[in-house]
């Protein structure tokens, strides 16, 4: 599968750690990361799960440092019960409210940690016997480490192939100066550091980079 973010800053965190690792908003971190960017050439039907109220309330009470918002919390109840609202259902409600909770999660152990997203994901994507759902090409999520205000995809690699274009990559230097905000340094601006003919990415050789 192929994941992406909808923010370049998200991109970025997301690559750092699994979910959120509480214990890097503690010290001091520095961190240098590729990232890599994509067009869409034609529209994407994805499946979506909600912002997850409870989670997000855990989240401000156990990670402060990300300094998220009172008015996030209202704007994810009044959007999930909006969404309540549209599906008619209490039951079928509570059962995406339940997948959106594990895609929530904001501490990743052990690779059994994925196993009721990725059941979700099979499900939505058709990659279960018996079961018939409306053909989607990925799923999107709201990202931990963002303070769910930013999205995730998840993408079939045919859907890649098909409706995406690679356009370029930038070096991005991440600081997390202990109970400050995060610093992010692009390295490369606009589209970023092309790639040739062999889909070699052609870094300026004068600019040194620790990684």
């Amino acid at each position: 599968m192929f994941y992406c973010s909808t923010d370049i800053h998200v991109a970025c965190l997301e690559g750092i750690s699994k979910g959120l690792n509480l214990d890097k908003l503690n010290n001091d971190w520095e961190y240098w990361l590729t990232v890599g960017m994509w067009k869409l050439k034609s529209e994407l039907k994805l499946a979506q799960v909600n912002k997850s109220a409870q989670c997000l309330e855990n989240l401000m009470k156990f990670a402060p440092n990300l300094k998220i918002p009172e008015r996030d919390l209202e704007c994810a109840k009044i959007c999930n019960e909006k969404i309540r609202s549209l599906i008619n259902d209490d039951h079928q409600f509570d059962i995406l409210n339940f997948f959106s909770d594990e895609f929530a999660k904001t501490k990743i152990v052990t690779p059994k940690d994925y196993m009721i997203r990725n059941y979700y994901a099979d499900r939505v994507l058709n990659k279960m016997d018996g079961y018939k759902s409306p053909p989607m090409d990925g799923i999107l999520y709201p990202s931990v480490p963002s303070g769910y205000n930013y999205n995730n995809l998840v993408l079939e690699p045919d859907i890649v192939e098909n409706k995406l274009e690679f356009i370029g990559a930038t070096k991005v230097r991440v600081l997390f100066p202990m109970g400050k905000e995060i610093i992010f340094e692009v390295k490369h601006r606009s589209l970023g550091v092309k790639a040739d003919e062999k889909g070699v990415l052609q870094w300026n050789p004068t600019i040194q980079m620790k990684i």
